[in-house]
């Protein structure tokens, strides 16, 4: 008698996020013997993103935080294409500044960086569709490392929208906007610092992280800072399906969780994961959506 084989559930998901990628495989091995086969699939930095999320490619995607899952569905307004639900944020990676450690000024931490005038900063804000949110991150990153001056009424009013016109600069950095792939800090007699996140900045050993807009390897309850979380994002025709479903479920796995918070670089927690998604997310769509 031929008995037939069970059915395995797929799930398509896609990243470009290196560390995703590397929990979600876990999370595969995790789930193969439960009858869950997650097919995971990395996509790059730019739009192939959208695309493979639009066209039913995949089922979810795990890449942004809500400003640029907001600028998604601007762009697919426009287009006149099926718009995105931002389902559940899933860990906060701590955007940080960096150093080159082959620097010849000898910069190795934040005292160091403090005894300097005019220090050239790159900061990351070059991809168009997340130009608007990472400027503000960068600027109050170096308002909270003690580096430019916000008056505190700016940021509550501007938000998102603080620029180089609202900050006092004591040390007299100079601030150079690029790419947040970090090709020019590799050159490190030409610039000082950059302003950056980890999924950007892992794969070069001398790049350290002296900053970070989250201090300690606690969720931030900073409302700016609590919305760039990493989400999980599905089309809106299937945002309640039962793939999504078990993929919220996967990412709560405490397992998977710990997996992808172990992922460090020289020893440093890049991802501090969140303990209560349904919470934050509730926080995030009142503040943001």
């Amino acid at each position: 008698m031929n008995f037939a084989k069970p059915q395995l559930q797929t799930i398509k998901v896609a990243s470009p996020i290196q560390a995703v990628l590397n929990t979600l495989n876990k999370a595969k091995e995790i789930y193969f013997s439960q009858g869950i086969d997650l097919h995971v699939i990395k996509t790059d930095w730019t739009e192939e993103s959208i695309d493979k999320l639009s066209d039913g490619s995949i089922d979810g995607l795990i890449y942004t935080n809500v400003h640029v899952f907001k600028a998604y569905n601007e762009f697919l307004k426009k287009q006149n294409k099926e718009l995105f639900s931002y389902i559940q944020p899933f860990y906060h990676s701590k955007y940080g500044l960096y150093i080159n450690r082959k620097n010849k000024k000898q910069l190795t931490n934040l005292e160091t960086v403090k005894k300097y005038q005019n220090l050239k900063v790159l900061l990351a804000v070059s991809f168009a569709f997340i130009q608007p949110c990472d400027m503000s991150r960068s600027l109050l990153l170096l308002k909270n490392l003690g580096l430019i001056n916000i008056p505190e009424n700016i940021i509550k009013t501007k938000k998102l929208a603080i620029s180089f016109e609202d900050i006092s600069n004591p040390y007299n950095l100079q601030f150079i906007k690029t790419s947040q792939i970090p090709y020019q800090f590799e050159q490190p007699d030409k610039f000082d610092l950059m302003a950056n996140w980890p999924a950007f900045m892992k794969y070069n050993e001398d790049f350290i992280r002296i900053g970070s807009n989250i201090s300690d390897n606690q969720e931030p309850q900073d409302e700016l800072v609590e919305s760039y979380a990493i989400a999980l994002i599905s089309r809106q025709s299937n945002e309640n399906s039962k793939e999504i479903k078990l993929l919220q479920q996967i990412l709560q796995n405490p397992e998977v969780k710990k997996f992808h918070a172990n992922q460090t670089t020289n020893g440093e927690i890049d991802y501090v994961m969140i303990s209560d998604p349904e919470k934050l997310k509730d926080r995030i769509v009142q503040n943001w959506l």
